[in-house]
């Protein structure tokens, strides 16, 4: 994302984002109401029309009173974070087809074409020794022969495949559960500006959004969105790895 000026559209989609209405609900809005700005800006009646829940409706009113949009974009460019749209041209395209896409992706760094040719690695976050070694030789291999690595910046074998990735002059591409300025875990902030040195850190949520137990099962279809297959590594047989995996699979 440039520096000059946003888009009008495009604000009103980062208000929205704010408000965490997801991709399916953006779509309708813009199917009834035509233009962002129109959907952002309906009163309760309108909003009621098209079928969201009055509880929906009562929240996104609250919110929106409290965001001010351009100082909301102020804020992202002084945390240097970029914005990619759904409609964009620059939009990482496995995203695209995944269930719910997030219209907004923030990042941190640079995200390019070449990372298209991508693989997750992922898995146990109280990993062995044994476990640690096979995700380093993994990654390590994989960088070599041209992929980028996509993991979620956890304790374990995350951080292991982030690590090796960088050691070997790859790219990797961290996929977070909290926003960019909310980074998690926080223990990972020096790794967290390596990464963002030569690869980046993204997510979907806006600013001031912590890691809540419910973002990591959402997180994990962007960290399979992103790559052409996942590597499982010392994963508990209920984890968040397996269903990175599962959503793969699918």
């Amino acid at each position: 994302m440039k520096k000059n000026k946003l888009p009008e559209d495009k604000l009103y989609w980062l208000g929205f984002s704010a408000l965490e209405i997801g991709a399916k609900k953006l779509s309708l809005l813009l199917n009834f109401f035509k233009t962002a700005k129109k959907a952002y800006e309906a009163n309760k009646t309108e909003l009621l029309k098209i079928g969201l829940p009055e509880k929906d409706v009562s929240r996104l009113i609250s919110l929106r009173r409290k965001l001010n949009l351009n100082l909301h974009y102020i804020r992202l460019r002084e945390n240097k974070v970029d914005c990619y749209f759904l409609d964009s041209s620059n939009y990482p395209k496995g995203l695209k087809n995944i269930d719910d896409p997030p219209f907004v992706i923030y990042c941190r760094g640079k995200m390019l074409k070449k990372d298209q040719k991508a693989l997750a690695i992922v898995g146990s976050r109280r990993a062995t020794f044994y476990g640690k070694s096979v995700a380093e030789t993994f990654s390590t291999a994989l960088v070599k022969n041209g992929f980028t690595i996509v993991s979620g910046l956890a304790y374990g074998i995350d951080t292991i495949s982030h690590k090796a990735a960088l050691l070997a002059g790859g790219r990797t591409i961290a996929v977070l559960g909290s926003s960019i300025d909310c980074l998690y875990p926080s223990e990972n902030k020096a790794l967290s500006e390596e990464i963002c040195q030569s690869g980046a850190i993204i997510s979907e949520y806006s600013l001031n959004v912590p890691p809540l137990q419910h973002h990591f099962p959402r997180r994990n279809r962007i960290v399979s969105g992103l790559s052409r297959g996942v590597i499982v590594v010392e994963a508990e047989e209920v984890s968040g790895a397996l269903i990175t995996a599962r959503i793969a699979g699918e």
